[in-house]
């Protein structure tokens, strides 16, 4: 306020007190902007108006901004294969995983494979299927993987898939001749 009056970009001046923190732009009409990848967290800063009218008239004020990171679900898989013949998408790693309410995709999330029991066993980063290569050795085998989000990198799940062989089962048969 400045006599009285709401504070406007026609009666004051804004400016910031010391450096912002990074990634965080304040508009001289008083509007906070914040770039794609701020961390999650609370942010402060100080700012000061001065009336436009006499310039020795100034108050400082201090803005707290948290950010919320998305809630991330990895959610763990299980699948069959016939590891002899492998298999190139034996399941998509973000079929079950979630980003906030959402389901995760290759868009709001990055994938990292962080270990897997078998060479042959892989996962794609760009697509999240699990590749199984012909003549891997017969499992079980697992691998493990995370997804963080793509604008916040810091805020990430993890899970596991795990790989069995196709079970066979042969049933009793009776015939009436």
């Amino acid at each position: 306020w400045v006599g009285g009056a709401r504070a406007t970009p026609d009666n004051v001046t804004v400016v910031p007190v010391a450096p912002l923190p990074a990634g965080f732009t304040l508009g001289s009409d008083g509007s906070v902007n914040m770039a794609a990848g701020i961390l999650v967290g609370r942010h402060t800063f100080s700012y000061r108006i001065c009336s436009r009218t006499n310039p020795a008239n100034c108050d400082d004020a201090e803005v707290s901004i948290t950010v919320n990171g998305y809630a991330i679900s990895a959610v763990n898989d299980q699948a069959s294969v016939s590891f002899a013949a492998g298999a190139s998408s034996v399941v998509n790693v973000l079929a079950n995983d979630k980003f906030g309410a959402l389901p995760a995709t290759t868009a709001t999330v990055q994938i990292t494979q962080l270990s897997s029991t078998h060479p042959g066993v892989s996962l794609n980063l760009a697509t999240g299927l699990v590749n199984v290569a012909a003549g891997t050795s017969n499992g079980p085998h697992s691998l493990i993987y995370r997804i963080c989000e793509r604008a916040n990198p810091a805020n990430c799940a993890q899970a596991s898939v795990t790989l069995s062989a196709y079970t066979i089962d042969a049933v009793n048969d009776t015939w009436r001749l």
